[in-house]
């Protein structure tokens, strides 16, 4: 094999790692949900099913829109499925100690953030479009609003569902629907300072991956 085909090859070979945390993260919701099946807790087998399904996301993320999602939010995005769901949800911590919720949603605000800014790097590359930056913004801080209100009102149906306390009432919706919302302005000053001083260089790895093709 010639030198040049080993370059070739080297960055393919690097790709096929950046999926193992979500293998693993995978390998222990199936664990959990044999573990709950053997004893017929039928409420933590659902939700460890549902968390097998979610870890594909970003695989079926990359078929789907053909971009490579950065090894860093799909640690993120493990990372968000083992506080939310599963700490909180499987092992109960949203009913043991309630501010666990509003924490979640507060990292959840980061990961979202950046997700969506790769979601709009590969938006504008595909269309060839530019956009001044404070539509960018506005695009993000609209976009991650929404989320939080998917959010809460699927921590409702969850309520409604499994008989759970993920929600605690008019005061704590709204804390953590603001818990959720509060980091997109951190990253919305965060792009701004990126596009008029070239602070925060993490903008631009999402920047590329948005414009990255699966080979």
């Amino acid at each position: 094999m010639t030198t040049s085909s080993l370059k070739t090859h080297q960055p393919t070979t690097k790709q096929d790692y950046r999926h193992v945390v979500m293998i693993v993260a995978g390998l222990l919701f199936v664990v959990s949900a044999i573990s709950s099946l053997v004893i017929h807790d039928w409420r933590n087998v659902t939700i460890a099913m549902i968390l097998v399904v979610l870890v594909f996301a970003p695989l079926l993320a990359e078929r789907w829109v053909n971009l490579i999602v950065p090894t860093s939010l799909q640690i993120q995005y493990a990372l968000l499925l083992l506080t939310g769901p599963y700490l909180g949800g499987y092992w109960r911590r949203y009913e043991i100690w309630q501010p666990w919720d509003t924490v979640v949603h507060f990292y959840s605000g980061f990961f979202a953030s950046f997700a969506l800014l790769l979601a709009l790097a590969k938006t504008l590359h595909t269309f060839r479009l530019s956009l001044p930056v404070w539509l960018e913004i506005v695009m993000l801080i609209t976009a991650k609003a929404t989320i939080a209100l998917t959010w809460e009102s699927g921590e409702f149906l969850f309520d409604l569902t499994f008989d759970t306390r993920t929600q605690g009432g008019n005061h704590d919706t709204m804390t953590d629907m603001m818990a959720g919302l509060f980091p997109a302005f951190l990253i919305a000053a965060a792009l701004y300072a990126h596009r008029r001083y070239g602070t925060f260089r993490y903008l631009d790895s999402l920047k590329l991956a948005g414009q990255s093709k699966i080979s």
